[in-house]
């Protein structure tokens, strides 16, 4: 059960991340993102990021991966 509960709990931190994430991409671009804005608004701390990932390249990789994934399995269905 408590395995089930950390993955909730991680889950529910990565669309924090992913959220916030979007939110500031469109504010000010990628290139004035922060880790330590990205944080404030997520509201989680900087080492929980980077439990999740090791900088703000490695989440954009993360979300673009995310995205060909996704759009792959689109094509595979038709």
């Amino acid at each position: 059960m408590k395995s089930l509960e950390a993955n909730t709990k991680m889950l529910a931190t990565e669309i924090k991340i992913q959220k916030a994430f979007i939110k500031l991409i469109n504010l000010s671009g990628f290139d004035k993102l922060t880790i330590q804005k990205l944080c404030q608004e997520a509201h989680i701390s900087r080492g929980t990021f980077y439990l999740h990932y090791i900088d703000k390249y490695d989440l954009l990789n993360h979300y673009e991966d995310e995205i060909v994934a996704n759009i792959s399995e689109i094509f595979k269905r038709f």
